[in-house]
């Protein structure tokens, strides 16, 4: 199998280590997995279902009250 050098600082690299260990597996077979994931050409499943799941007025902003209705507030 053909290998791979990376060059990476020493904080990089132990949060590598810490998320391999998490993840229960080696560091080598982490950052292939990262790597693998990076290079698919396809979406995730289901990421289309989510357009469209909006209403129109899901997106308009909520009143926002008066200034004067607010709390009184101590100055700086």
């Amino acid at each position: 199998m053909p290998q791979l050098t990376i060059y990476l600082d020493e904080r990089t690299l132990k949060d590598v280590q810490r998320a391999a260990r998490r993840a229960r597996v080696s560091v080598s077979s982490w950052v292939k997995d990262r790597l693998v994931g990076g290079l698919e050409k396809e979406w995730p499943p289901n990421y289309f279902a989510v357009f469209g799941r909006l209403a129109e007025r899901d997106l308009e902003r909520p009143d926002q009250g008066r200034l004067e209705d607010d709390s009184p507030r101590e100055p700086l």
